[in-house]
């Protein structure tokens, strides 16, 4: 199965994984499956930082990979579809897009 994490869940399944669901905790590490990291996360996550809302250690890249994790990145497929989605928060729509291209 691939899985498409939201940015709540990542924080949490590399600083807090007793915040999550057993049943979200089984899905990731499950071999397999595919758990994927949208860049819009990582996007919105340096931003908070920026802000000082949140602190990330530097090596917080490489910690998504150790743990396993895929990059998604946003390409032009996705920016079109957008398109066709109500567009509410623009964080949350791209994960949409992103989700169904994994389809």
């Amino acid at each position: 199965m691939k899985i498409l994490l939201d940015t709540h869940v990542l924080v949490w399944a590399l600083s807090s994984p007793e915040k999550i669901k057993p049943k979200v905790q089984d899905l990731l590490i499950d071999s397999d499956n595919i758990v994927f990291v949208s860049i819009a996360s990582l996007w919105e996550l340096q931003i908070k930082k920026s802000l000082n809302k949140i602190s990330l250690p530097d090596d917080f890249i490489s910690q998504l990979q150790e743990n396993g994790f895929e990059l998604l990145d946003i390409n032009y497929k996705h920016i079109a579809k957008l398109a066709e989605l109500p567009l509410r928060a623009c964080l949350e729509s791209i994960f949409k897009v992103q989700l169904t291209s994994l389809a």
